[in-house]
């Protein structure tokens, strides 16, 4: 063996016969390459690292969720939003509903294999933003193109979740219009808007938009501005809260209790504004016989 091939071999470290090589130098020398060759042929074999498998699949977006995603990203962009939240306690408003469902049923019925109509608690938040608007003019504008948009009738519209995602059917003049009337409404462009056979009058922009999670147990939440409106009102779920009695403060009183959050453009509502217009839908949820008026 060679000293080259002695020095390869011990630096390598590798467990090499010397003995049973057949070496290629002079008369069966065993040299370097005889050497580099053993080394090789006992060294573990490997094996090349594979990329893992895709754990993604990706899916070409709706052209609805296109729409949303643009519209949203730019509201969220352009319009400087800020929140004003408020709590609401429904007691009276539970009672009149229940009252006015009970004299519904009892003068109107219902056809042959349909539901009896019943007036929902969205119906009265809808009809309150409206008498809200009704009483504060000066929010139901836009700001377009540096000019406010003052409109002149109150049209609301309401976010309704469909297969491919959201859209929000619109109530017109919901100011006139009274709250078996709006439910009606309602169930008309829910039912097409599930159909996808919404005409564009009927999802065209209103003053204001309600959004309402409480049928799915959410207590509170914030909403995006559906541009060019100026706020939309994000309603939570009813809750069961305990509070101090109003006439006794030692004693406490168990009530019903819904949040509010009012998402606003700063360039039309300064915060006042703001608190104010929620503070008289409030009213109107607390005092639901003020809507029947």
């Amino acid at each position: 063996i060679s000293p080259l091939a002695k020095t390869i071999l011990r630096e390598s470290g590798a467990k090499v016969d010397v003995s049973k090589l057949q070496g290629s130098g002079p008369n069966g020398r065993v040299i370097a390459k005889d050497v580099l060759a053993a080394i090789s042929a006992t060294a573990p074999a490997t094996t090349t690292p594979t990329a893992p498998a895709a754990t993604f699949e990706d899916v070409a977006v709706t052209p609805m969720r296109k729409i949303i995603s643009a519209r949203l990203t730019e509201s969220k962009q352009t319009i400087p939003h800020y929140y004003v939240n408020q709590n609401c306690y429904v007691d009276e408003l539970l009672q009149l509903r229940k009252r006015l469902n009970a004299d519904i049923a009892s003068v109107r019925g219902a056809s042959e294999g349909e539901k009896p109509a019943k007036v929902t608690i969205n119906d009265f938040i809808v009809k309150a933003c409206a008498m809200a608007l009704r009483e504060m003019p000066e929010v139901n504008c836009s700001y377009v193109n540096n000019m406010m948009r003052h409109y002149k009738t109150i049209d609301i519209n309401v976010a309704v979740s469909v297969a491919d995602g959201l859209i929000t059917p619109l109530l017109r003049d919901v100011d006139k219009t009274g709250l078996l009337g709006i439910n009606t409404a309602m169930k008309g462009l829910i039912a097409k808007s599930k159909a996808g056979k919404l005409l564009p009058e009927e999802y065209a922009s209103g003053s204001m938009t309600v959004s309402n999670l409480g049928m799915y147990g959410i207590p509170s939440f914030s909403a995006i501005i559906n541009p060019p409106q100026s706020c939309i009102l994000a309603i939570g779920g009813l809750q069961k809260v305990v509070v101090p009695d109003e006439k006794d403060d030692t004693k406490f009183a168990v009530k019903s209790m819904i949040s509010l959050s009012l998402s606003c453009d700063h360039r039309v509502m300064d915060g006042v504004m703001g608190a104010n217009f929620v503070n008289t839908v409030k009213k109107y949820l607390e005092n639901p016989r003020l809507m029947l008026l």
